[in-house]
């Protein structure tokens, strides 16, 4: 047959029969390991292909995203073309379909059949299951552009995963959620409780595969939403559900068949492209909350060993130690809060540093949330290369992050707002209760103190932590 004829090729009538025949030719080329469990003897698996063809829709919607490029997955592929056309689709097997979104500066990886097992904690590589093992129908794996492996990512804690459930006995929203979102019916309590008698491993209640997708959002580690995918007739109205106002975490429901490819298509990809790009922006809910939960999570965990010590020693000496923030208080403030007199024995006052900037998210010593005292200095360190610590000494009673506008609430409330401007968009504040003001006022080099305790890398005023012995 003349390939390149041009005949063939544009020619209304003989391009479709041309098309028609390429494709019957290349069908037999295909190596499919999945193709006889959804298609032996006569009979059709329709909820396997309902689950096959689910997977290349959302491969085609993730590819239709703006300058989406397909690379090529560290984990066992989706399409292998080594030895002619492999399809690597087979249920319970994993495969992986890999994508760079360079707009978002984020690597996404579509797998199916992905089993997050039980694991143990090592150094921060929190993975997998805490509980049983899982095995959502399909996974997003987002993480930064920056990292080449998801393995890499994983140890820094940027990975997100997002869950999707084909259930193909789903064909009305209703069935999902129940006819009331606030009350359970007498029928639903009724199923429950039969489950509870029978001790079923899996519920078959339809309104169970919702409590599936809280289960994947509890269970597996760095999960941020999972939804249910069902033939359903569309619905622009269908309402998923936000643990908070941003897009993730989450779980609901999206109606996604054939018929109705297009619209649902649309509806889907709007959503996947949003779970992306609220992954991506650094200041975020979703990303500050990751941010202090791999800090906590980086801490080393409190010992149980010593079980004659109370809770609150415990915490005292493990969590808070020997360890003092030394922070910088402008000299206008420092003026304002000696006329106010909150920097004598006993008074207490705010203590505020950057967080987030526009879209600057600053990094702090990683200890600073664990240090029970603090010392000050209002001198102009890079004008003077030196450090001018005062006598001042305070204990660290809370710590929190508050916008802006929470900063200006709690400064008026302690008699200390200035009235100035806020730069930041959210601050760390330490409330500080004052305990002495005569302590030995010291005087070093910046490389003193710079080169102490990994404050090195720090810009030159935010707070450093050193221990209590460097006095």
């Amino acid at each position: 047959m003349p390939q390149n004829n041009q005949v063939l090729e544009k020619r209304e009538g003989y391009r479709q029969v041309f098309y028609a025949a390429a494709m019957v030719d290349l069908a037999p080329q295909l190596n499919w390991e999945g193709e006889q469990e959804a298609y032996s003897g006569e009979s059709k698996n329709t909820a396997l292909l309902y689950e096959y063809w689910l997977f290349f829709e959302l491969r085609k919607i993730i590819s239709s995203i703006d300058n989406c490029q397909c690379v090529q997955a560290s984990e066992k592929p989706f399409i292998n073309t080594d030895n002619g056309l492999t399809i690597s689709l087979s249920e319970g097997q994993t495969s992986c379909q890999a994508f760079l979104l360079p707009d978002l500066g984020t690597r996404v990886n579509l797998y199916y059949n992905r089993t997050f097992s039980r694991e143990e904690f090592s150094n921060t590589k929190y993975v997998g299951s805490y509980s049983r093992p899982f095995r959502p129908d399909y996974t997003l794996e987002v993480y930064p552009s920056d990292y080449l492996k998801p393995e890499d990512a994983v140890r820094e804690g940027a990975v997100s995963y997002i869950h999707f459930d084909a259930k193909y006995r789903i064909t009305d929203l209703r069935f999902f959620i129940g006819p009331d979102e606030n009350e359970m019916t007498e029928e639903q309590i009724k199923e429950e409780v039969e489950n509870d008698k029978q001790d079923s491993v899996t519920n078959t209640y339809k309104r169970g595969d919702l409590l599936k997708m809280h289960t994947y959002n509890d269970a597996i580690r760095r999960t941020v939403g999972s939804y249910v995918l069902y033939p359903g007739d569309f619905d622009s109205k269908t309402k998923n559900y936000r643990l908070f106002e941003e897009v993730l975490p989450g779980v609901g429901a999206f109606a996604i068949k054939p018929s109705i490819q297009a619209d649902s298509e649309n509806a889907l990809k709007d959503f996947i492209y949003e779970i992306i790009e609220a992954r991506s922006r650094k200041y975020s809910r979703l990303n500050r909350m990751l941010s202090y939960s791999n800090l906590v999570l980086g801490e080393p965990a409190i010992s149980m060993l010593d079980k004659r010590t109370t809770g609150k020693e415990k915490d005292n000496k493990n969590i808070h130690s020997d360890l003092c923030v030394i922070g910088y208080l402008r000299p206008d403030y420092y003026e304002l809060l000696s006329r106010e007199d909150l920097l004598s024995e006993g008074r207490t006052f705010v203590f505020y540093y950057y967080a987030i900037k526009g879209e600057s998210v600053y990094s702090h010593h990683e200890d600073i949330g664990k240090a029970k005292y603090i010392r000050f200095y209002q001198n102009d360190i890079n004008a003077t290369g030196r450090y001018e610590i005062e006598p001042l000494k305070g204990i660290i009673k809370s710590s929190e992050l508050v916008s802006k506008k929470q900063l200006d609430d709690l400064l008026t409330e302690n008699g200390s707002n200035d009235g100035k401007e806020r730069s930041a968009d959210f601050y760390y504040v330490l409330k500080v209760e004052i305990v002495s003001c005569a302590e030995p006022k010291i005087s070093c080099n910046n490389s003193d103190l710079n080169g102490v305790n990994g404050n090195d890398t720090f810009s030159p005023h935010s707070p450093k932590v050193v221990n209590e012995d460097w006095f």
